[in-house]
């Protein structure tokens, strides 16, 4: 048992080889161990432990556990009697030096021999182990070295590795595997004639090209899906090439092959008059906006237009005003395409510079926290009704007044406007004063943003219920529409720049290239039950966009349409409102002169003004066609110098076009007299309705409200006497009086006001305010410019010291007003009267009823800006130097 557990003992032990350095230390300290348990025996024990060797020697001899010499080979023999020789050698040189040690030294004992030979040995071990420590020392060095040799070059191999792997990148990324490269790597191993190699290749060129158009596809589109139909016929699945296709065709979420539509088809059936009722709706002014330039025209002659709400806002809007339910997908899917969202590029250039000023300082106080409301929802919210006159215009009780909290917040802020300002310049060596247009920065505390903001919140009630007046008015009208009766909307385009099919650079530089002016319109007409549309366009050499020039123009184009049309005897004319064009009483001179004199079929006509900044409509789009197709002329070599060129190399167009020659404008400007009466409030009206009768009228509306009629003979103003506005009403056309304040006496009241019964004829009253003579000019007369004073200079907000005659022409009033309007096209402006306080002539107080227009003969001259103070609720006005006014 014993001898099982030391076998085990001996097999678990860690055999070392016998040529190493630790097998040789290892020994040596059993030797020693063995040599210090002899020294420590008696001769006795020493005897006895030989024969126990001897025993277990002849033990492990008869079991053959050890080789005798006869029972070893020839080699171990040699080996093992050079071993003897080794150790007898050994044995005689120890022997014969401890001889010589006896003999040359005195006999020791016993004790002194022990010791002598233990002193011995444990130098000779010493010296051993010193120099094992020194070979040990010796070879870990070697082998550091050796590992730093292995590690430097573990490194170089490394960065080879990596320099192999970046070039490889580099190599696929700028040499990928063209269509080449795989037909080299197909016919590498095997031999193809120059023909088969052809079709390789051009198999391999067309997977190419499929997948690049595939992968610029848009997901989930049309073109996508039509593209898939193109690659997933009965041929590629009969050859069983559908897995080529699986390799560079999309694939969606749900891992299904492209190949595979699985589009939701259609299950609601549109008809077709939906279909029109649809894009009847997206094509209306108060939908969406249409673009005017020339690069808008888009495939089918269409004019792109921009959508002024979200499909989805305008979803309920549609079922609501239509009656037909249609779900927001149908609705989108349905959408003309020439109907679009705007993107960053189609910014806006055409805007409205009330709405832009509003909404400046809307969404400056929206992002301090102080409001949260749009534009729309503001309006709404200081309004019972948007849709009412009187609500919109400032005469309901419950919403005349515009109550919001101006606060404590006296914070400075910043935010834009659009302002018009005046800058000297030298232009070719003089000094000339010149209007810029500029988006200013104004600084102001939040207290007194939130006020201005409430102060135009009513002229923006008037400027948003005009707006939708105006496009009522239209569709109505237009879907309403008598045989008998036309419907044109018109405008003048931008300029269109002469071209040459080849130019010289020198062409670029000076006044060598000309422009060309046209002017556009649509025209509406009723025909079998079905509503007509026609453009129509002039154009001519003549820059000039005054009254007369728009009578040249439109009576060249109404001379074509009303020759197919002798039955018609209405004619309504819908454009914007700029007084140097259509809202002035040139125009409106030649437009009965012409349709009295040119035109006798027609016996009634209208003339329907826009709101400011919201005259875009159909007729823009016309030049933006026309402008586009002149272009395309150029492309191809052709020449658009003149007017006359316009017109030849567009007359295969669909648009009704023809040219105005200079004779023809000068023509028309000859027919104007030396004098034109002006209307009174003409910037207050919205249509002009004219009648062919024995005595000429027309009657002024603002919007559905009959301002007034007046009769005209020899073009020269009247009054007509029957239902006629009392004057105070007539002045006041802009802000219209609710009962309170009809009770209140207005300055003109106060001057032209009567105690009796027989009011003033209003022509008397016009020809006291304007004087005996106005020069119509180009439709407006300012007459002599005063020092230091010119119509330019007088803007809203403008302080005025004001003349108001009285019956006595030798005796005058003077007052203190603002300007609430520029100096119009018939030289009036609207003003609201100051009143002093406390018999001081340096403080005064507004009277926001007391509003009316004046002459710009009746200015006496500018006030400098006075400081506002506001006490409570009540607001005062203070100059720095005493005012020479003169009040009643």
């Amino acid at each position: 048992m014993e001898n099982d557990k030391n076998e085990e003992k001996r097999k678990s032990k860690k055999r070392l080889k016998q040529d190493s350095v630790a097998y040789k230390r290892h020994r040596e300290k059993a030797n020693a161990r063995k040599r210090k348990f002899l020294d420590n025996m008696t001769p006795e024990q020493k005897e006895m432990k030989r024969l126990k060797d001897r025993e277990y020697y002849q033990r492990k001899k008869a079991e053959k556990k050890v080789k005798t010499i006869s029972d070893m080979t020839e080699r171990e023999k040699r080996k093992q009697r050079k071993s003897w020789r080794e150790y007898s050698q050994k044995y005689r040189q120890k022997k014969k030096m401890m001889e010589n040690i006896l003999a040359d030294s005195p006999p020791a004992s016993e004790n002194e021999m022990k010791s002598d030979i233990r002193e011995l040995r444990k130098k000779s071990g010493r010296k051993r182990i010193k120099k094992d420590r020194a070979q040990a020392y010796r070879i870990i060095k070697k082998q550091k070295q050796q590992i730093q040799k292995m590690q430097k070059s573990i490194d170089k191999l490394r960065k080879k590795v990596e320099r192999n792997r970046r070039r490889e990148e580099r190599a696929s990324q700028h040499c990928a595997d063209t269509p080449t490269r795989k037909v080299d790597e197909i016919t590498r191993e095997c031999f193809v004639t120059p023909e088969v190699r052809k079709h390789l290749l051009f198999g391999q060129v067309l997977t190419a090209q499929l997948k690049d158009t595939a992968e610029n596809l848009p997901k989930n589109s049309k073109q996508r899906e039509a593209f898939q139909k193109c690659v997933s016929g009965n041929r590629i699945k009969k050859h069983r090439l559908s897995y080529i296709a699986k390799q560079f065709l999309y694939k969606n979420k749900n891992k299904d092959n492209i190949l595979i539509s699985n589009r939701r088809r259609q299950t609601l059936a549109i008809t077709q008059q939906i279909r029109e009722d649809i894009h009847k709706f997206f094509e209306r002014d108060d939908v969406s906006r249409i673009c005017s330039g020339k690069k808008d025209c888009l495939k089918g002659h269409k004019q792109k237009r921009l959508l002024l709400e979200t499909v989805k806002t305008l979803q309920p809007q549609f079922c609501a005003e239509t009656g037909i339910q249609v779900s927001y997908a149908t609705l989108l899917r349905e959408k003309p395409y020439w109907v679009v969202h705007p993107t960053k590029k189609d910014r806006d250039t055409c805007l409205c510079v009330r709405h832009e000023n509003f909404e400046y300082k809307l969404n400056k106080l929206n992002r301090l926290g102080e409001l949260h409301n749009s534009t729309s929802q503001l309006i709404k919210t200081y309004s019972c009704d948007i849709t009412s006159y009187d609500c919109m215009f400032g005469l309901c009780d419950n919403c005349k007044e515009i109550k919001m909290e101006s606060g404590i917040n006296e914070d400075t802020v910043q935010y834009f406007q659009w302002q018009i300002t005046k800058e000297d310049r030298i232009i070719k060596g003089e000094k000339k004063t010149i209007k810029l247009t500029k988006k200013g920065t104004i600084t102001s505390t939040v207290k007194d943003l939130k006020m201005s903001l409430a102060a135009d919140i009513p002229l923006m009630k008037k400027h948003v219920y005009g707006i939708g007046e105006n496009l009522k008015a239209k569709r109505e009208l237009r879907d309403n529409l008598k045989e008998t009766e036309l419907m044109i909307q018109i405008d003048f385009a931008e300029n269109y720049m002469t071209k040459y099919g080849k130019e010289i650079q020198s062409i670029r530089f000076g006044a060598s290239k000309g422009q060309l002016s046209i002017h556009t319109g649509v025209l509406y007409a009723k025909k079998d039950t079905s509503l007509q549309t026609v453009s129509f366009a002039t154009v001519s050499d003549n820059l000039d966009h005054q009254a007369h020039a728009v009578w040249g123009h439109l009576k060249s184009a109404l001379q074509k349409i009303l020759d197919t049309r002798p039955h018609v005897n209405t004619l309504h004319v819908f454009s914007d409102g700029p007084t140097s064009q259509y809202r002035n009483r040139t125009n409106i001179y030649l437009w009965i002169k012409t349709l009295t004199d040119q035109f006798p079929q027609i016996t009634a006509s209208t003339w329907t003004f826009s709101e400011p900044g919201h005259g875009k409509g159909p007729m823009d789009g016309v030049g933006g066609v026309l402008k586009k197709t002149a272009d395309d002329h150029v492309l191809r070599g052709n020449d658009v110098n003149t007017a006359a060129d316009f017109v030849r190399l567009l007359k295969k167009s669909t648009i009704l076009l023809h040219e105005v020659t200079d004779d023809e404008i000068v023509a028309i400007k000859n027919l104007i007299p030396e004098k034109i009466d002006a209307i009174p409030g003409i910037m207050n009206v919205t249509k002009i309705v004219w009648q062919n009768s024995s005595d000429v009228s027309i009657l002024l509306y603002q919007f559905s409200k009959l301002l007034r009629i007046i009769k005209l003979q020899a073009f020269s103003i009247e009054d007509r006497g029957i239902e006629s506005p009392a004057p105070s009403e007539i002045i006041d056309l802009d802000i219209e009086m609710n009962r309170e304040v009809l009770n209140r006496v207005s300055i003109y009241n106060a001057v032209y006001g009567s105690d009796t019964s027989d009011d003033e004829n209003l022509q008397t009253i016009s020809d006291r305010l304007h004087g005996k003579n106005h020069d119509n000019g180009a439709g407006t007369s300012y007459g002599e410019d005063k020092e230091n004073l010119h119509p330019n200079l007088i803007r809203p907000k403008t302080f005025l010291l004001v003349n108001v005659p009285t019956e006595n022409e030798n005796f005058k009033y003077r007052y203190v007003a603002v300007a609430d309007t520029s100096v119009d096209e018939d030289g009036e402006i609207k003003v609201t009267f100051l009143r002093c306080q406390q018999n001081s002539t340096k403080m005064f107080k507004m009277q926001q009823h007391d509003v009316s227009y004046v002459t710009y003969e009746q200015v006496v001259k500018i006030l400098p800006t006075p400081k506002l103070q506001i006490k409570g609720s009540r607001s005062f006005y203070y100059f720095d130097e005493s005012m020479d006014i003169f009040e009643k």
